[in-house]
C-alpha cells in the first residue's frame, strides 16, 4: 500500500507541475522589448524598399519588353509592306512579258516551226527587197528574238527571285509573331509580378505606418525605453476581461467565418459579417482591451479599428471593419460599453471601400497581439479564428437584439 500510494503522491506531483505549466499564459514564454519591434519595423522598411525596388526594375523591363514588342511589329509591318510590294512587281513582270511577246510579234509576225522552240521569221525575212536588206533582216530578227529571249529569261529570273523572297518573308514572319507571342508572355508575367510587388508594397506601407504609430505610443504615452520589457512597460496593464459581448446591439449575421461566394466567386472570409443595422450604427469594443491600430480608409476594408484583449489568461487582437467613421483613438483604454465607431459599408457613401456590396460590419478576432507578438498581416489573417469560438451569436440569418443575451 505503501509503495501504491507513493506512486499516486508522484503521479499527483507531476500532474500538478503540468498544469502549473499550462496556466503561465503563452504571452510571457518570450519577453519582447520595444527594440525588437523597432528592429522589426526596420525589416519591414528594408523590405518595402527591396519592393519598391523591384517594382521599378520590373517596370524598367516592362518598358523594354513593350518597345522591343512594338519593334517586332514594325518589322512585321516592314515585311507585309515588302511582301505586298513584291506582289505588285510579280504582276507588273508578268504584264512586261505579254507586252514585250506581244510588241516583238508585231514587229517580226514570228511564228514557231519546230518542237524544240526554234523561232524563224521567215515572212519578215523573205520580204527583204536585197540581199542586203535580207543580211540586215536577218540580223534584226536574231537581235529581237535573243533581246526578247533574253528579257524573258530576266523577268522569269526576278519572278522566281521575288517569290523566294516572299517565302523568305513569309517564313520570317512566322517567327516574329512567335518571338512576339512570347514576349507577351513574358510581358503578361512580368504584370503579373508587378501585381505581387504592388500588393506586398502597399500592405506593408500601411502596416509600416501602423507599427511607426504603435511605437510612438509606447514611448510618448508609455514613456517606455528601448530595452524595456513590454510584458513590464504596457502588457501588463491591458485591462483584463472575463467576457466578450456583441459588437452591436442589434442586427443578424449575414456573413460567417469561413468560404462563401459574395460575388459569385468563393472565397475565403476570415471573419463575421454583422448586417440589419442602420447606417452610422453604434460599435463596440468585445471586451476590455486598448485600442492597438487605426487604419484609415482602406481599399478593401474602409475604416479599421484594431483593439487588444487579454480576457480569461488568453490575448487576442479584435478588428472591426467597414466603418463610417472611427470614433477611438491609438492608445485609448476601452470597455464592451465603448463606442469605438460607427457601422459603415454603403458603397455609394464610403466610395473607397471596395470590398462591400452594403451597410454592415466586419468583426474579425485573432490570438496574439497584433504589431507586438507579431506585426505581419498575413501572420494575423492565418491567427484569426471564428469569433462564434467567443462571442454568442445566433445563426445565420437569426435576427438578435441586445449585446449579451444568449441564443
Amino acid at each position: 500500500m505503501l509503495k501504491y500510494a507513493k506512486r499516486v503522491s508522484y503521479v499527483f506531483i507531476a500532474l500538478l507541475i503540468l498544469c502549473s505549466q499550462m496556466a503561465i499564459p503563452d504571452y510571457k514564454v518570450k519577453a519582447k522589448t520595444l527594440r525588437d519591434l523597432k528592429n522589426e519595423l526596420a525589416a519591414q522598411k528594408a523590405e518595402y524598399e527591396k519592393n519598391e525596388e523591384a517594382k521599378r526594375l520590373t517596370k524598367a523591363e516592362m518598358e523594354a519588353t513593350n518597345q522591343k514588342i512594338g519593334e517586332i511589329m514594325e518589322e512585321k509591318s516592314e515585311i507585309e509592306r515588302t511582301i505586298a510590294a513584291l506582289n505588285e512587281e510579280i504582276i507588273q513582270l508578268n504584264k512586261d512579258i505579254e507586252e514585250k511577246n506581244e510588241e516583238i510579234k508585231n514587229i517580226v509576225d514570228y511564228y514557231q516551226i519546230s518542237e524544240t522552240g526554234e523561232a524563224a521569221y521567215l515572212e519578215y525575212i523573205f520580204k527583204s527587197t536585197s540581199f542586203s536588206d535580207f543580211i540586215y533582216r536577218v540580223a534584226i530578227a536574231e537581235q529581237l528574238n535573243e533581246y526578247n529571249n533574253n528579257l524573258i529569261t530576266e523577268y522569269n529570273d526576278l519572278i522566281t527571285k521575288n517569290e523566294e523572297k516572299k517565302v523568305e518573308l513569309n517564313q520570317k514572319t512566322v517567327e516574329l509573331n512567335a518571338k512576339q507571342e512570347e514576349l507577351e508572355g513574358y510581358l503578361v508575367k512580368l504584370r503579373g509580378n508587378l501585381a505581387e510587388f504592388s500588393d506586398a508594397a502597399i500592405s506593408a506601407q500601411d502596416e509600416i505606418k501602423i507599427l511607426e504609430e504603435y511605437i510612438s505610443v509606447y514611448e510618448d504615452q508609455y514613456h517606455c525605453q528601448d530595452d524595456d520589457d513590454l510584458d513590464e512597460c504596457t502588457r501588463e496593464k491591458l485591462p483584463p476581461g472575463t467576457a466578450f459581448y456583441r459588437p452591436v446591439e442589434y442586427g443578424t449575421i449575414t456573413a460567417d467565418f469561413g468560404w462563401y461566394s459574395p460575388w459569385g466567386e468563393l472565397i475565403g472570409h476570415s471573419g463575421t459579417d454583422y448586417g440589419g443595422m442602420a447606417h452610422g450604427s453604434n460599435v463596440y469594443s468585445i471586451a476590455n482591451g486598448r485600442v492597438a491600430a487605426i487604419w484609415y480608409r482602406s481599399s478593401c476594408g474602409g475604416n479599421m479599428v484594431f483593439i487588444h484583449h487579454y480576457v480569461g489568461g488568453q490575448t487576442y487582437t479584435s478588428l472591426y471593419a467597414h466603418l463610417a467613421s472611427i470614433n477611438v483613438n491609438v492608445g485609448d483604454v476601452v470597455t464592451p460599453d465603448s463606442v469605438i465607431g460607427f457601422v459603415g459599408g454603403n458603397p455609394s457613401i464610403e466610395w473607397w471601400d471596395g470590398c462591400s456590396t452594403g451597410t454592415h460590419m466586419h468583426l474579425q478576432v485573432a490570438y496574439g497581439l497584433y504589431l507586438e507578438d507579431y506585426t505581419a498581416w498575413a501572420t494575423f489573417s492565418s491567427k484569426s479564428f471564428d469569433s462564434r469560438l467567443i462571442v454568442n451569436t445566433p445563426a445565420q440569418g437569426v435576427w438578435m437584439q441586445g449585446r449579451d443575451i444568449k441564443y
